[in-house]
């Protein structure tokens, strides 16, 4: 994926009650790839288990990766982090979810466990690419769940192996955002189609996030990695990389 052809930019914030902000985010460039992880809060060290993930991928990502590669790595991923668990804390272990989008020629390679999400939009229309691996979402349809537990996590990087990361790809076309729960959560799919769509850059876009995401009241941190592909895009200056 040459330069020219993307333009990306990350932010993050600690949000309004968090004392500390256990999101991490990379934008990668040998190879490119853009990438989220979100510490369990729910456990102690989240902070460290998100950094250890996102570490792991700038040091450890084949380029150019495959299905097969990516899907390798993430196991060696959890298994790092599960180990590095055993240490910090033995009763429980740390985790972590992750997000990873890796643009390969005209399709996006896509790797995913835990809440945080990566959408995109056609015209005004709002995808949620990734499913968010959550009890709410994994158990069957019409089970009652105590409104506490609905957001417990069903899969996340830092448990026993073997690991389920769900591994598959998208046309790359169009715009992009990973974001973690402290804003998908917070805004409604109306707002983040709106912002999504509207905003003229990927600064712009990850600004009027996290400001929006502020204003709504920030119960947790906020972080959101926005990419735009400008293939097929007549008229669009690509050469501010961000």
């Amino acid at each position: 994926m040459k330069k020219d052809l993307m333009q990306a930019y990350g932010s993050t914030h600690l949000g309004l009650v968090r004392d500390n902000n256990e999101d991490q985010f990379l934008i990668g460039k040998n190879p490119y790839f853009y990438a989220i992880a979100d510490g369990m809060g729910g456990l102690p060290y989240g902070e460290v288990a998100s950094k250890l993930v996102i570490d792991f991928l700038r040091d450890k990502l084949p380029s150019p990766p495959t299905a097969d590669t990516l899907r390798a790595l993430l196991t060696q991923a959890n298994e790092h982090i599960y180990k590095a668990g055993a240490l910090l804390n033995p009763q429980l272990g740390i985790g972590t979810t992750l997000t990873v989008a890796i643009p390969l020629d005209d399709t996006l390679l896509i790797g995913h466990i835990g809440d945080s999400a990566l959408y995109t939009v056609k015209g005004t229309e709002l995808t949620r690419l990734t499913q968010p691996h959550t009890l709410a979402h994994s158990a069957p349809k019409n089970t009652p769940i105590p409104e506490h537990y609905k957001n417990i996590l069903t899969r996340c990087l830092g448990q026993r192996s073997p690991c389920e990361v769900d591994i598959f790809t998208h046309p790359l076309k169009g715009r992009f955002l990973l974001c973690t729960d402290g804003i998908w959560g917070v805004l409604d799919p109306k707002t983040l189609a709106t912002l999504i769509s509207q905003a003229p850059s990927p600064k712009h876009l990850c600004e009027a996030l996290i400001t929006a995401t502020l204003a709504a009241g920030a119960p947790d941190n906020a972080t959101a990695v926005a990419f735009f592909s400008l293939r097929g895009t007549l008229g669009v200056d690509a050469a501010e990389w961000k």
